[in-house]
């Protein structure tokens, strides 16, 4: 199991594990948190035509449980973005969203709670969270001192975070900090492009602190 002392920062007071695997554990909470998983966007593209090979979305959740399971979470939240669009809604996707959903339950008796992001509302009734069997929530979560919702607020001061190499679908987390606490938000898909002297250079997803989006 990986602690919070090997791998923590403290951000806006509150202990924080940023982790290589694309999420962020609170410690205080058993929550690990993550955003813009994009769940059927390999599939999206196939159905268009794009020649894109399939086994992103199994990959992804199979990291993601190995995450839970090795943190021993009891609160997973999904910050948005869980899946792509209606067209990567397939039978197969959906089908290795609930084994992994099974998967979590059995051996972390872990809650699944997504915020929904802009992916999941134009989805329309094609999205059922009671189908998939997690909790969800319109616009935000509150549960001090944390604060989970999407899309950041670019007006407000801002901490935010972020994981590891970087396509645009690069899940993010991003921390708001308010007065109440912590705000952690996702959306941005940030990256960080890093320059040697030779001029050789290699683009990460990362974790971005600052005080502004």
């Amino acid at each position: 199991m990986i602690s919070a002392v090997e791998t923590g920062e403290s951000l806006a007071g509150v202990d924080v594990a940023l982790l290589p695997g694309r999420a962020a554990f609170l410690p205080a909470t058993q929550t690990l948190v993550c955003s813009d998983l994009h769940l059927g966007k390999a599939a999206t593209f196939r159905r268009a035509g794009l020649p894109v090979p399939e086994g992103s979305a199994q990959q992804d959740l199979s990291r993601l449980a190995s995450l839970v399971i090795d943190h021993a979470a009891k609160q997973l939240v999904i910050v948005g973005d869980l899946f792509h669009a209606r067209a990567g809604c397939t039978p197969r996707v959906l089908e290795e969203f609930l084994a992994f959903r099974e998967k979590i339950r059995k051996e972390c008796q872990t809650k699944v709670v997504l915020v929904l992001g802009n992916h999941e509302r134009s989805l329309g009734r094609q999205f059922s969270p009671t189908d998939l069997g997690i909790d969800a929530c319109l616009t935000e979560l509150s549960q001090p001192p944390f604060r989970f919702i999407h899309e950041p607020d670019v007006h407000e001061p801002v901490l935010s975070l972020l994981p590891t190499p970087a396509p645009a679908t690069m899940p993010t987390a991003q921390q708001q900090s308010t007065a109440a606490g912590l705000t952690i938000a996702g959306h941005l898909h940030p990256t960080i492009s890093l320059k040697s002297p030779s001029g050789d250079r290699l683009t990460e997803r990362c974790f971005v602190a600052t005080e502004t989006c």
